[in-house]
């Protein structure tokens, strides 16, 4: 992630500021101004991230996969999480620290025993895919997109 083109921002930056709760949950922006230190973390952004698949519970019909856009407006952030969920299940993010909080959540969605349809158990979900754009210092936008099971293609060749 990066606050500005110019200047980089690690993730670990990121979580050793303040947290800030959900700004407006309409547009799901985290943050606030650095000089106050109201800074959402990553950890801020999970824990949004896992309420939302818990407030969805069966209703995605699950196993579902997860994607979460962090970062450049609130409709850039809705496009990333749509783009995230199209990503191959067995690739993680690129950035480490990334896919560690992507395997992170993972597992924290899975203990909320949803389960497959909803009819509890291991499963919840499949895979959770984060993408991130740079985005303003005193803001952080973020979309999480709930992929179902009816959305998931197989295809096969027949000879």
């Amino acid at each position: 992630l990066r606050a500005h083109r110019e200047t980089d921002l690690s993730l670990k930056q990121f979580e050793t500021g303040a947290l800030a709760g959900i700004a407006d949950p309409a547009s799901w922006t985290v943050g606030g101004f650095i000089g106050k230190k109201i800074f959402a973390g990553l950890s801020k952004v999970g824990m949004f991230a896992v309420e939302t698949v818990k407030k969805a519970g069966p209703n995605p019909c699950p196993p579902i996969i997860v994607g979460v856009g962090i970062g450049g407006s609130f409709e850039k952030a809705a496009l990333l999480a749509k783009r995230a969920l199209f990503r191959d299940l067995n690739i993680p993010h690129s950035d480490p620290e990334i896919a560690n909080l992507e395997k992170e959540l993972l597992e924290r969605i899975n203990t909320l025993g949803i389960g497959p349809l909803g009819l509890k158990g291991k499963t919840t979900c499949l895979a959770v895919h984060i993408e991130t754009y740079p985005c303003h210092i005193a803001s952080l936008p973020v979309a999480v997109n709930i992929q179902c099971h009816c959305a998931r293609i197989a295809k096969i060749k027949l000879l």
